[in-house]
């Protein structure tokens, strides 16, 4: 029998309203109605399916009385103070009944309504900008608006126009999502995984998945988060939700919806193309030790991992599996997935090769079925387990409905979790397949089932970097402040758009950032004096604010390597129509880098490191840094990508100093947070790297337009 809530806390802290809208000890509807499929008939129904013991008021001006219940004309009637309300009421009376919310003192409420004005004024705050905004204010706690309400399964309260007859038991396991159709299938699983609370968010006109977030890791009964993202519409107060739930020890695992780079379609530079909504929220995750899942199936199998499992007394996967294409599946989508499968210790090895077939090579993964059949299941399982570097067991297998094999291997999955051998799992390769009787039991018993190959080796992989994968260290500015203040007069002075190249080049080399020699000049007799100074071969282009991209218009002549050459690059450049104005530059050979930084309209500055050159968004071979990332951090991501091949010397290269090409990276970062107020785009492509050499060709710098002329 659910237990009745006292919330704790003072009226007016968001925890302690958010406490209020989750375990309410008294409920309003709003909009009460006798009518069988009304909403607030089927948020009765809901109440009721789930034993809620609170007050519940019903509230309508039109009506004295509703299946025998009292209805109150007006909240004021009903003389005691109500944790909270919900609106059961058509679009055109939400304002106003909100309204009489807040001046009824209810610190939270739940609008399930979309709240669209029938003709909106033309730039004016829409309804539920109006309403959140005096609901921040107010400090009241809002579900919605156009939401599916919430599910509170440790009070048994269930706030939901479309109720669930039946829900499994509480659990660990606490949800919070925008999509309503997505909250209400992970509520309906069928695979055991118990909510203590659910949240549909909706379009959070008030609180935002940050607040859920935080109120969630403070519930003693929480052991994982799950989130269905869409958007964050507070950023700083995000971050910090997922850092205090990290100090807690609950992790974070988050499905972000809408992964595309659409809202990048206008930047300028490659950088600001390349840097959409996934890689940004992907890094951000990163950063602040949330787990990014690209799929329901895949989150369902790290909350459950997260559910049953603790961490283990060592990182390494040892899997034990009966079919050696399966063995040769699993170890292709690790290789995929990036899980690495621990090599088993001599010892072991040579353990299993006393139960195995003469045929049959100790190694893991372990396709351990021979000629004794499932009779050495167990001591396999157990050899596996045992290893030194062995922390988390798998059994991969289909767990077929009606094979008494699968009974057996529930039998010797429970006889390893006995004995208390690390963490157990079992991991199903087809999940239409696996036995819903063995995997019940199982779970009960506190073994995790994975349903799927390739969902249940992410779901490791986020396991085993959540315990043992420590989050990267953060690096402070080295960019002297008297350099930072001439710099920010410097741009100050400057109007919006593309900075010249002179300008360009000159803060670059003024940070730290190596350049290749280069001069700008609108006299064809200067160039040709400098390509003599410098040597040959040079490179020639235009130098005109209004030319993002100089390749794009012809802009750019290569391979100069006469004074006749020179001259003649230079009449023809100027030919082009962009103005007289030429950037002259030594041409240097080597590997081409992009460095850029964009600025993400909820994050703000992110930056782009990756293969350079006029096709950088065709390969698309990037990596993400931020703000603060220290040079180990950047060096890291700078051997992930594909390109570090040319870099580590592929093709008889001279090798790269690949921390030398991180600290020019760092000090370009720290360049760039400097001038970030009047910098909205800036990239160096190519970063040419040459062995020990590194040199920016190129660069473009695009200026925010003035706050005055906004």
């Amino acid at each position: 029998m659910p237990s009745a809530h006292i919330s704790s806390g003072t009226a007016g802290d968001p925890a302690s309203a958010v406490d209020r809208l989750l375990r309410p000890r008294s409920i309003a509807i709003l909009g009460a109605s006798p009518r069988e499929e009304s909403l607030s008939q089927r948020l009765l129904s809901s109440l009721a399916a789930m034993g809620y013991l609170g007050e519940v008021y019903l509230v309508n001006p039109k009506y004295k009385e509703i299946g025998g219940r009292i209805v109150f004309p007006d909240l004021s009637s009903i003389g005691k103070q109500v944790d909270s309300a919900i609106l059961a009421l058509g679009d055109a009376q939400l304002e106003a009944a909100f309204d009489d919310v807040l001046a009824a003192g209810i610190p939270s409420a739940v609008v399930m309504g979309r709240g669209q004005e029938v003709q909106p004024e033309s730039g004016a705050p829409s309804m539920l900008e109006r309403m959140g905004a005096r609901a921040r204010q107010a400090g009241v706690a809002v579900c919605g608006a156009n939401c599916m309400g919430y599910v509170n399964r440790l009070d048994g309260i269930q706030v939901t126009g479309m109720p669930f007859r039946r829900l499994g038991p509480a659990g660990g396991v606490a949800l919070i999502s925008h999509s309503g159709s997505t909250w209400s299938g992970l509520l309906g699983n069928q695979r055991g995984i118990g909510f203590n609370f659910a949240v549909s968010a909706g379009q959070e006109m008030a609180t935002t998945m940050a607040e859920y977030i935080g109120y969630m890791a403070r519930q003693p009964s929480t052991r994982v988060i799950a989130c269905i993202l869409e958007t964050v519409r507070d950023p700083a107060a995000f971050v910090a939700a997922l850092y205090d739930a990290r100090e807690r020890g609950v992790p974070v695992v988050i499905l972000k919806l809408g992964r595309s780079v659409a809202g990048q379609a206008f930047a300028q530079s490659h950088t600001g193309a390349l840097s959409g909504s996934a890689e940004v929220h992907d890094a951000v995750f990163e950063r602040h030790g949330a787990l990014s899942v690209r799929s329901l199936d895949e989150l369902l199998d790290t909350c459950e991992l997260f559910l049953y499992a603790r961490k283990p007394p060592y990182a390494g996967i040892g899997v034990v599996t009966d079919s050696g294409g399966e063995r040769q599946l699993i170890a292709d989508l690790a290789a995929d997935t990036g899980v690495a499968f621990v090599e088993l210790h001599g010892s072991t090895a040579a353990r299993l090769a006393r139960s195995l077939d003469p045929d049959i090579v100790p190694a893991n993964p372990l396709d351990y079925w021979g000629n004794a059949g499932s009779s050495i299941l167990l001591p396999c399982l157990q050899a596996v387990a045992d290893d030194p570097g062995v922390g988390i067991t798998v059994l991969a297998t289909n767990m077929a409905t009606g094979r008494d094999y699968a009974v057996e291997c529930s039998g010797a999955l429970e006889a390893l979790k006995h004995e208390g051998r690390g963490e157990i799992v079992l991991m199903g390769n087809i999940s239409s397949t696996l036995s819903p009787v063995e995997c019940a039991r199982l779970r009960s018993g506190g073994i995790p089932v994975l349903m799927g190959t390739e969902t249940g080796l992410r779901a490791l992989r986020h396991f085993t970097r959540y315990h043992f994968g420590a989050l990267a260290p953060l690096r402070k500015s080295a960019a002297a402040p008297a350099l930072v203040a001439r710099w920010a007069v410097r741009l100050a002075a400057r109007a919006a758009g593309v900075l010249d190249a002179a300008t360009s080049f000159s803060m670059l080399a003024d940070f730290g950032i190596p350049l290749a020699p280069w001069i700008a000049t609108d006299d064809a007799s200067a160039a040709v004096r400098f390509a003599q100074e410098i040597g040959y071969p040079v490179v020639a282009k235009v130098d005109a604010r209004n030319v993002a991209h100089k390749s794009d218009v012809g802009g750019v002549l290569l391979g100069l390597d006469t004074s006749a050459a020179v001259h003649k690059a230079a009449m023809r450049l100027q030919a082009l129509g962009f103005g007289s104005q030429l950037l002259l530059q030594k041409q240097l050979g080597g590997t081409e880098l992009i460095v850029g930084m964009s600025t993400d309209p909820q994050f703000g500055p992110v930056f782009t490191i990756g293969a350079g050159g006029v096709f950088v968004e065709v390969f698309q071979d990037f990596a993400l840094c931020l703000p603060g990332d220290a040079e180990a951090t950047i060096l890291g991501k700078l051997e992930s990508l594909k390109v570090c091949k040319l870099l580590k010397g592929a093709r008889g290269r001279p090798p790269a100093d690949l921390p030398a090409v991180a600290a020019v990276i760092a000090r370009f970062m720290d360049m760039v947070l400097a001038v970030a107020s009047r910098v909205e785009e800036i990239e160096i492509n190519p970063l040419m790297v040459d062995g020990a050499s590194i040199a920016a060709v190129d660069a473009l710098v695009v200026l925010k337009q003035k706050a005055a002329d906004a």
